[in-house]
């Protein structure tokens, strides 16, 4: 569950940070050379989380075999917003059936 947790938030960093760096950068006075330090990390960190995502998308047998290529694609084109999207379905969803006594509701078809 820490894990878990800690994994979601390290995703969301980048896309918090690109929110920030936009809203911060106009701003008189800005620190431009912490905000580079700041900047690498980040990259850094986007770069290692395309890297476990392109792992796990082939190595989670909770997706879809037919559907892993398009995963890999997407975390390959559009990390920055497709990898909560990703954490959510296939990493987060995973521990309400790893609960005992955890129950899932069947839906009819629409």
């Amino acid at each position: 569950m820490v894990k878990k947790l800690a994994l979601g938030a390290a995703t969301l960093v980048p896309i918090l940070y690109v929110l920030s760096f936009f809203l911060f950068l106009d701003r008189p006075g800005a620190k431009v050379p912490f905000l580079q330090a700041i900047h690498v990390w980040v990259i850094v960190l986007a770069l290692g989380l395309m890297f476990f995502y392109l792992v796990d998308v082939f190595r989670n047998p909770r997706v879809p075999r037919d559907k892993k290529v398009l995963w890999a694609a997407l975390v390959l084109l559009g990390s920055l917003f497709v990898e909560p999207v990703y954490f959510w379905l296939y990493i987060w969803k995973d521990r309400q059936s790893a609960q005992p006594g955890a129950t899932r509701r069947a839906t009819a078809p629409l």
